[in-house]
């Protein structure tokens, strides 16, 4: 059966700004900002801006990691940082929570070389960690190594998840850190991280967001009389991607943009919500899409990037800017629309086009 569009059920959120979903949107809104100075030194010597959760707010790890996932808190904190948003996720919502159902897992991109064993392992650690294996299908779930769009990807495989079955309920979300020495390092000699000497770079974060999905109206979330539902997304890919030797383009992010306006060619998108983390090159690339769709977007569109307050968080940007994005439609009281969309650094695309109704 065709599904056209499905809703939010319940979601969880953790970053720098926030323990939770609403304390992210009240930080958010009143422009709260987390990044510091850390004990980490870029190669001129310069503190590293970092955006961290406090490692206070952190649970003690259950997971029995091999030692050479031990050498550094990134792999922990992206852990750890998964059980308290699926914890607010599963503590919230006016559902019955439903056996069997799959989690589409957004991974982050690979730095490391032993990130890729990592990324396979990381639904296994994720499942014991926060201890809800009676709830899930490992057979019918997935990972998404594309980073930053993998949650939004993810959302894509739920809907062919829904037309495929009678199920009610997906689980989506990502998870993600930059707080390694080693990726730190990398990123610091690409001129990529945020510092005196660095024009455009930006400030790694960790965090992680998670969305209970479902195609069913009668289990959508109450926000205040509204329920918040979302379109089917649209892939895009940059061959002149952030990490490429081929030149850029442009064409990657447009598209996608213009793959969701053919699927709803009336649709005015009022406020966009985006993966943007400070680099130049993002910049470039909204721009472009911007320009080659305009006739989409009001007038008076607004343009919110969250990683000015949260720093970069990867993997789990994609369900932080739907969780935000909810927030701001339901607030509005009336009919808006929102496109929130990620970019990964080796090409990947995604966008989605988020709305409200009354309950």
């Amino acid at each position: 059966m065709k599904v056209s569009q499905c809703y939010i059920a319940s979601f969880g959120l953790i970053t720098s700004i926030g323990a939770n979903a609403k304390m992210n949107q009240a930080s958010f809104r009143a422009g709260i900002n987390r990044y510091a100075l850390s004990d980490y030194r870029l190669k001129n010597f310069n503190p590293v801006s970092l955006a961290l959760i406090p490692e206070k707010a952190l649970p003690e790890l259950t997971v029995n990691l091999p030692a050479y996932f031990q050498t550094s808190m990134r792999y922990s904190r992206i852990i750890l940082a998964a059980e308290l948003a699926l914890k607010e996720l599963f503590s919230q919502g006016e559902w019955t929570i439903e056996k069997n159902m799959p989690i589409f897992q957004a991974c982050p991109e690979f730095i490391l070389q032993s990130d890729e064993e990592f990324n396979e392992l990381l639904i296994d650690y994720v499942i014991e960690q926060t201890r809800i294996s009676e709830f899930i299908e490992l057979n019918t779930s997935g990972s998404l190594l594309s980073g930053r769009s993998g949650v939004l990807n993810a959302i894509e495989h739920t809907f062919q998840y829904f037309e495929d079955t009678n199920a009610d309920f997906a689980l989506v979300g990502g998870s993600d850190s930059f707080d390694d020495p080693m990726v730190l390092n990398l990123l610091d000699n690409a001129g990529r991280l945020n510092g005196e000497n660095v024009a455009n770079g930006f400030t790694p974060g960790d965090g992680a967001g998670y969305l209970l999905l479902t195609r069913q109206k009668k289990y959508a979330m109450n926000f205040h009389g509204r329920h918040v539902y979302f379109l089917k997304p649209a892939i895009g890919y940059e061959e002149g991607h952030l990490l490429s030797e081929h030149s850029y383009q442009g064409d990657g992010l447009a598209d996608c943009f213009n793959q969701l306006f053919l699927q709803n060619p009336t649709i005015k998108v009022n406020a966009i919500y985006s993966s943007m983390n400070g680099e130049n090159y993002w910049a470039k690339e909204y721009g472009v899409a911007i320009t080659r769709n305009h006739q989409h977007f009001s007038e008076a569109y607004v343009h919110k990037h969250p990683a000015d307050c949260y720093g970069d968080i990867g993997a789990a940007s994609g369900a932080a800017l739907m969780i935000l994005s909810a927030f701001n439609l339901v607030n509005k009281r009336q009919d808006e629309t929102n496109l929130i969309y990620c970019s990964s650094d080796r090409g990947h695309r995604c966008s989605i086009l988020m709305k409200t109704e009354v309950v």
